[in-house]
């Protein structure tokens, strides 16, 4: 395995930690509340979280179709107890077998994934500048990202890159504005902004 897939494993390995003892916190209200996915609830999201891991033949079944096999795992979950749900997320905590293999993309997701969690019901966290610096590295050339023709500036990381029109702030806003997250474009500046809202 390459460095930069042993660095990205072991963040994402970090990150599902946290994600897993945040969920053990949630109450009941939490999880059935919005998250910032339009239509999905937490326990959704962490449905999607869990079929990103294990519901690779999804992708086969769809033709490619990447919309409908997330729809198809968070359907299989929908009604699974809380229990289940934490049980399968504490399973693929280690990144083992395809995980491995697509670690960068599935860190890039799972980081997104816990701040439309955390975000909408009012439970912040303390980043790690490594990972945000990495997960902002990785958003910005993703083929569904839309900061490629962005200048990005991340003010509480001193980190700078890319050409055009300038966004700057916070780097977790740059993040989640890159994709596709409107809430947190309004935390940031520059003439970038409007291309993020658009």
């Amino acid at each position: 395995m390459s460095a930069t897939l042993r660095n990205a494993r072991s963040h994402l390995i970090a990150e599902r930690r946290e994600l897993l003892a945040l969920c053990h916190a949630l109450g009941p209200a939490e999880w059935e509340a919005a998250s910032l996915c339009a239509g999905w609830r937490v326990r959704d999201v962490v449905a999607h979280v869990i079929g990103g891991e294990r519901d690779w033949a999804d992708i086969l079944r769809t033709h490619g179709d990447v919309d409908a096999a997330n729809a198809r795992s968070v359907e299989r979950r929908a009604g699974v107890p809380v229990q289940q749900l934490l049980a399968e997320l504490d399973e693929i905590a280690a990144v083992q077998g395809l995980g491995r293999l697509f670690a960068p993309v599935l860190l890039v997701d799972n980081w997104i994934h816990q701040e439309d969690i955390r975000r909408p019901i009012g439970r912040p966290r303390a980043q790690n500048p490594d990972r945000l610096r990495w997960v902002l590295r990785w958003t910005r050339v993703l083929p569904s990202g839309r900061g490629r023709s962005l200048r990005l500036v991340a003010t509480d990381l001193d980190y700078t890159a890319g050409e055009g029109p300038e966004v700057r702030g916070a780097a977790a806003d740059i993040i989640m504005a890159v994709a596709g997250r409107a809430s947190a474009a309004r935390h940031l500046e520059g003439a970038g902004v409007e291309c993020l809202l658009a």
